[in-house]
């Protein structure tokens, strides 16, 4: 359960994003949409703890970010940016298994467990054909699946996506978004997993998630998706042609 109370983000003291009160519960795939510049990146890199709010707490399963350490942090939430990540001669493979940094020992040695974890996501990512490949011969679409391939990995009870559908062509988006579905409901391992992302592929997203945070004039709407919640996105996308 993620618990959000008298939240304020934003930057040099301006607030794009007041949130009073929100409870996200577990196993949930969640979208968040609304206009460029609204605030969905702040909101994200805040509850990732990139940056502080400027008032008000986060709270993961009761536990207030304010209080985590760096390892609770890394065991509790796994991040993916828009950042392309083009580090010659570091191979696919090698790049999601930085998913299990945050469990293995000092000098970073995979555990049988973490083998498989890291095994598991590049399958399910569709990356086993380019595991021995370097990253900086990908192409932008491959790049993005290598970074959820390592968010994956990671294992985490929550995991934080800013816009993974970006450069992948239409059915690789559906792949993304489906698979993320699965993820949140635990289809793979039994354990559900909190999913929160920003997209501006609307009719994905009204598709496959549960729930919505709709940004809207300095203020997150929560909606699970029903007939209501698609309603009401349309109407305010409709407003602003």
């Amino acid at each position: 359960m993620i618990e959000i109370r008298n939240l304020s983000i934003g930057y040099d003291g301006k607030v794009l994003l007041s949130i009073p009160s929100l409870d996200i519960p577990d196993g949930k795939l969640v979208a968040i949409l609304g206009r460029n510049g609204t605030g969905k990146s702040t909101f994200l890199r805040t509850l990732a703890s990139l940056q502080k709010p400027l008032s008000g707490s986060i709270s993961y399963d009761g536990l207030a970010t304010s209080r985590m350490t760096d390892l609770q942090r890394a065991s509790k939430v796994a991040v993916v940016t828009t950042s392309r990540v083009r580090i010659p001669a570091f191979s696919v493979r090698d790049f999601v298994a930085l998913g299990r940094t945050p469990y293995t020992d000092w000098i970073g040695r995979l555990s049988s467990e973490d083998v498989a974890l890291v095994d598991r996501a590049v399958s399910l990512t569709s990356l086993g054909t380019l595991s021995d490949r370097s990253l900086d011969s990908l192409s932008d679409g491959e790049c993005q699946k290598v970074m959820l391939a390592r968010a994956i990995a990671q294992d985490t009870p929550c995991v934080l996506l800013d816009e993974p559908t970006s450069f992948l062509d239409y059915p690789n988006k559906r792949q993304i978004v489906s698979l993320l579905k699965k993820v949140a409901a635990g289809s793979f391992d039994e354990k559900k997993c909190t999913v929160i992302f920003s997209t501006h592929d609307i009719a994905l997203a009204l598709e496959y998630c549960d729930s919505i945070l709709l940004v809207n004039e300095g203020n997150m709407e929560f909606w699970e998706n029903s007939q209501a919640a698609r309603n009401r996105v349309w109407r305010l996308l409709d407003s602003e042609r």
